[in-house]
């Protein structure tokens, strides 16, 4: 078991982010930073980029361990931290975090889960998402939920007994930007940043009608063209459309049950408003937090620390 009684480093470490925090051994935040050097920054000098970032804590405290996750253990990562597969029981993840090789202090990172879908003969995988549900679980004191964890690639996860179990990934962020910056509908779409207003919420009505999306989003275009939406307004317009559809897919297999949302407050907001806008129940947990907490319980419950 890990020496609670000392301070230990974990991060958050995704393609295009790095969130470090300095924990006590009690799991309470002590200080933490933030950088842009995600996977794709770093560019393979992941132990010159934390050593800089950490220099101080690392000077101040030589031996506390470090635990890492999110896309560091991708095969482009520091390590390739493989995956584990569902039903995966989020509780046995300290017995399976991967030891970089060659450090000084002890440094782990924490590996992925990934879903067969034996009938279709397809997959899907996650880094970083089952350390924030990991925590989450442990913040709430839960067992069974249906999370949702919106970003550049958002995850629908079913957890039951603490197992993942399920779980769907839509590229919706991705999507977004794409969109917005190399289709036709990038003369329609300004820079500001989608709101939850009546625009989004005009988008989320329209995903549901059941139409292809390839002609829902050239409404974008021609509520611009024919002066329906003011052009401010078309970022919220096509936001809507976007999440609208991935939230109706998404009912399908998920059901109606109550969502508890982790991320952050901008972007959870929009995936609140249009989930309550049709009739789900919804929860919010800072994704900060939620890391923090699946971080604190790989540190406070590993066996193997060699």
């Amino acid at each position: 078991m890990t020496d609670k009684n000392n301070p230990f480093i974990c991060a958050d470490w995704g393609t295009s982010n790095l969130r470090v925090y300095l924990m006590d051994g009690e799991g309470s935040l002590l200080e933490e930073k933030k950088s842009d050097q995600g996977l794709l920054a770093a560019k393979g000098k992941f132990q010159e980029t934390l050593g800089t970032l950490c220099q101080q804590w690392f000077i101040k405290y030589p031996t506390a361990p470090v635990y890492l996750s999110g896309m560091i253990g991708s095969r482009e990562g520091w390590v390739d931290a493989r995956y584990l597969d569902t039903p995966y029981n989020l509780q046995d993840l300290p017995n399976h975090l991967i030891a970089v090789p060659d450090q000084t202090r002890p440094t782990w990172v924490v590996p992925g889960v990934r879903h067969f879908e034996t009938d279709n003969n397809s997959a899907d995988i996650m880094r970083g998402e089952e350390t924030q549900i990991l925590g989450a679980i442990e913040h709430l004191n839960i067992n069974d939920a249906i999370f949702i964890l919106p970003g550049t690639h958002s995850k629908w996860v079913q957890i039951s007994n603490r197992h993942i179990m399920y779980f769907n990934t839509y590229m919706t962020g991705e999507m977004y930007n794409i969109i917005k910056e190399n289709s036709i509908l990038r003369y329609s779409v300004d820079d500001s940043r989608p709101q939850l207003n009546d625009a989004f919420i005009h988008g989320v009505d329209i995903a549901q009608k059941g139409t292809s999306l390839l002609n829902q989003l050239f409404t974008v275009r021609t509520s611009d063209v024919l002066g329906l939406l003011p052009k401010e307004s078309q970022s919220s317009h096509l936001s809507g459309i976007l999440i609208g559809q991935e939230v109706t897919h998404a009912r399908a297999h998920f059901g109606d049950k109550p969502i508890h949302l982790i991320g952050s407050d901008h972007l959870t907001s929009l995936y609140q408003g249009a989930l309550e806008h049709l009739g789900h129940e919804t929860h919010l947990l800072s994704g900060d937090i939620a890391a923090r907490a699946g971080l604190n319980y790989l540190y406070s419950n590993q066996k193997n620390t060699k």
